[in-house]
């Protein structure tokens, strides 16, 4: 004979009564076993098999039709339930962080250099860090005679006798070169 996948509890957990007012609240099955955490098969399991658990859902379906359970009510435990397991999650979420702030600190002393680099870079991301922009050299202060030489050039055709400026080509006249 094989042992039960479960052993029955003989009281009901916080998840359980969770479950309860959630559903009786309106949550789909799906979004309840989302907030608490199980499996929907689970649920699926209480509400079918489990004697307390029924039990305590039909309770509350009494009370709150005999208006012992304001719909208010069940909100705000909604609410509070919510709220307890989301700070739970943050509270493992910091957990997980130091873990995580240990692993790249343990990298930056590996002994491998594309590993301590990586990490390295990691870090400076995270943190925000951006490197400065490199710094150019200022532009020369002293006559411009390139750009000057380019603006008299602007407009210039070049035909087989050589470079035309626009009034030249205008006067149809060549260049010194041309002669």
């Amino acid at each position: 004979m094989k042992p039960p996948r479960y052993i029955p509890v003989p009281h009901l957990t916080k998840s359980q009564k969770e479950c309860a007012r959630l559903l009786l609240a309106g949550k789909s099955v799906p979004r309840v076993a989302e907030i608490i955490e199980v499996a929907p098969s689970t649920i699926d399991r209480w509400r079918k098999t489990h004697k307390l658990y029924q039990e305590y859902a039909s309770k509350l379906e009494q009370e709150r039709e005999a208006g012992v359970i304001a719909a208010g009510a069940l909100e705000a435990q909604e609410d509070a339930a919510v709220g307890a397991l989301e700070a739970g999650v943050m509270g493992e979420l910091r957990r997980m962080a130091v873990e995580a702030v240990q692993g790249l600190r343990d990298m930056m002393q590996s002994d491998n250099e594309r590993v301590r680099l990586q990490a390295y870079a990691m870090v400076l991301d995270k943190a925000g860090y951006v490197a400065p922009a490199r710094r150019q050299s200022p532009a020369p202060r002293g006559p411009r005679k390139g750009v000057d030489r380019l603006r008299e050039l602007d407009g210039a055709t070049v035909s087989r006798e050589g470079l035309e400026s626009p009034q030249q080509a205008n006067a149809g006249t060549l260049t010194p070169s041309d002669s």
